[in-house]
């Protein structure tokens, strides 16, 4: 119901299975004598009350600003431009690329509300199956713990799985690596990551080294097809 890149403000109700937010509009008065509220109220005014929009990187309770930029049968999807009513549970993350690399999507959630995102995931997973012993809500809270987590917040993870594409030529027998990381939060495209600081130390330590070797590699030709015949 929306056009493209139309924006609105949402409050969000509930995270889906996936992290997105999912909300409702939030009606605010629009001056008539403004032509371009005019054509805005026109387009809500065709929306239905139970219109449902996703977007990333929001918390329950939260009032958002957000940018449309798909409609569905029953739902529309949307950027975030700005949270103009914040959760008591966000923080700022850590990570300097947070929300732009799809590595993570909860660092600005506090770890406590992660941890009981995650047992409420599992829950709902149990739910929507024919399983014995778990054929009811109350039997599933009876066997259901709360997700255990780590004394670490951070530099706890023990693995990465990063990724490189094809060295760009530069010149005539020269090559260069684009980035080394993780693909992008909305994209197949590859989001340089110099450090991770979910990763231990210890793999931290051992990816520089592997970065820097790359990128060497990628210099001599190393990596390309051709050079490696």
């Amino acid at each position: 119901p929306f056009p493209y890149h139309f924006q609105v403000s949402i409050e969000i109700v509930s995270l889906s299975d996936m992290g997105w937010g999912r909300g409702h509009l939030v009606h605010q008065k629009m001056e008539e004598k403004d032509e371009e509220s005019a054509g805005d109220k026109s387009v809500l005014d065709n929306v239905p009350a139970d219109w449902e929009i996703r977007v990333p990187l929001v918390l329950p309770g939260e009032v958002v600003k957000v940018r449309v930029f798909k409609n569905f049968d029953t739902y529309s999807e949307a950027d975030l431009i700005k949270v103009l009513k914040p959760s008591e549970e966000r923080i700022q993350p850590k990570c300097p690329i947070a929300g732009r690399c799809g590595g993570c999507q909860f660092q600005h959630m506090k770890i406590e509300r992660q941890r009981e995102w995650k047992a409420d995931f599992v829950r709902r997973g149990l739910e929507s199956q024919s399983i014995e012993g778990y054929a009811s809500s109350s039997a599933i809270a009876e066997k259901l713990f709360p997700t255990k987590g780590t004394d670490e917040i951070y530099e706890y993870r023990s693995k990465l799985t990063p990724h490189y594409q094809a060295p760009v030529k530069m010149g005539d027998d020269e090559y260069e690596l684009e980035a080394i990381g993780f693909q992008q939060m909305f994209s197949r495209k590859l989001i340089d990551v110099e450090e991770c600081p979910i990763a231990t130390p210890a793999i931290n330590a051992k990816y520089k080294e592997t970065r820097c070797s790359l990128h060497e590699q990628a210099k001599q030709g190393l990596l390309n097809n051709k050079k490696r015949r």
